[in-house]
């Protein structure tokens, strides 16, 4: 396929609009690009002669006899393939699709947290496990193309380098895109940080899907937001906006106490909430063995343990500011409440939501997110399908 350079927005505008519809006309495309009905009906062609497209009336396949018939085209499924994990803090999800855009298989395991290469390890082995569980599952497995990696900490948006990963030992200044790479060679690799993955997750697929400005805030171990403004996720200058867990709102702060994490870190992430929660004496039973985690908080607090409530309720009164705060410097259509709230999401969301009507007298929708624990998989899926799609239109050059 030979297309100049000229060409290739006009043809990532094509591809853009068939991920997003599925199945869609040559006249909608036209319609949804603007570009002529013969630019449409050459760009469409030869993505369906290179494989890359396919040809369906009535909800399937076809093969298109002469003159190419006015039917809708799709991308097709076994051109390639695209995997997207999300590494939590205490566990690894990934999820595998092919060219259909949708999640087909997941796996989850625990992440080894012995060292930095015992972690990785555990990244490289669900990838291949997941591929290799995949293409023993179809006849014609679609090739890997393109991988999306999401992490609990801050990453350089240009080298992809984590700069940090608090709660990971050893995943500091670490090149996991460069490592994976490695490991995975001739296929497209990005890492980003798990809460903008939310963010697309939730803008793609869930709560806040068609809306243009939106935040996402995200409370597990670490507490951090993805910045939608005007359709398009904000990184900042550094590509670190959304550390809203390093906020501060307390005058008498001593700024010794943070030690690098952080004022509302300190006061309401995972550790120094489960940490009041043991004091109390409130009986968690991590789901997963090990230590407890806030999840296991919240069910406790759902099944009616009157401290677990106390202590969970401070908790969403810090979140409730940072909500707040967001509100005053973004003025959001939506602010979306993700993480690991779910046993008592409606409960939290209705809390924080008062709380920030008391405080500030501009007041967002406060909802909480429709993909559960599943948004960061969802958005770095996402991300790596759309990875896929645009790699596939610079090989045809």
């Amino acid at each position: 396929m030979s297309n100049p350079n000229s060409g290739l927005a006009s043809l990532r505008r094509v591809i853009d609009v068939i991920r997003e519809n599925h199945a869609v006309s040559r006249r909608s495309i036209a319609d949804a690009t603007g570009l002529s009905t013969p630019s449409i009906t050459r760009l469409v062609n030869e993505l369906i002669d290179a494989g890359i497209l396919q040809v369906v009336e009535n909800g399937e396949p076809t093969t298109p006899g002469p003159g190419r018939p006015a039917s809708s085209v799709m991308l097709n499924p076994p051109f390639a393939s695209s995997i997207g994990v999300d590494v939590g803090e205490h566990t690894i999800r990934a999820g595998i699709g092919d060219m259909g855009g949708k999640i087909q298989l997941t796996r989850q395991m625990q992440l080894d947290l012995g060292d930095r290469g015992r972690s990785f390890a555990s990244l490289v082995r669900i990838i291949r496990d997941l591929k290799q569980q995949f293409e023993a599952g179809v006849v014609e497995a679609p090739p890997l193309r393109a991988i999306t990696v999401c992490v609990p900490g801050a990453v350089d948006p240009g080298s992809s380098v984590v700069k940090l990963a608090p709660n990971i030992p050893g995943w500091v200044n670490f090149p996991v895109k460069d490592l994976l790479q490695t490991e995975f060679p001739s296929i497209h690799v990005r890492v980003e940080n798990d809460v903008n993955a939310a963010a697309i997750g939730e803008w793609a697929d869930g709560r806040a899907h068609g809306k243009e400005n939106f935040v996402y805030l995200s409370f597990r171990a670490g507490i951090g937001a993805g910045i939608f403004i005007n359709g398009k996720l904000f990184r900042g200058h550094s590509g670190f906006a959304g550390e809203v867990g390093k906020l501060v709102f307390d005058p008498e702060f001593q700024f010794s106490e943070s030690s690098g994490l952080g004022h509302l870190e300190i006061l309401a992430s995972e550790g120094p909430i489960i940490e009041a929660a043991t004091a109390k004496g409130v009986r968690m039973l991590p789901a997963a063995g090990g230590m407890p985690e806030l999840k296991d908080l919240c069910v406790a607090a759902n099944q009616g343990d009157a401290d677990a409530l106390e202590v969970l309720n401070r908790a969403l009164d810090h979140y409730a500011v940072a909500a707040a705060n967001v509100a005053c410097l973004f003025d959001p259509e939506l602010i979306v409440i993700g993480g690991e709230l779910n046993a008592v999401l409606d409960m939290a969301v209705e809390r924080i939501r008062k709380r920030v009507r008391q405080l500030v007298p501009f007041v967002p929708e406060i909802e909480g997110a429709a993909l559960g624990e599943t948004s960061a998989l969802r958005g770095a899926y996402y991300q790596a399908h759309k990875d896929n799609c645009e790699t596939l239109t610079l090989k045809q050059d």
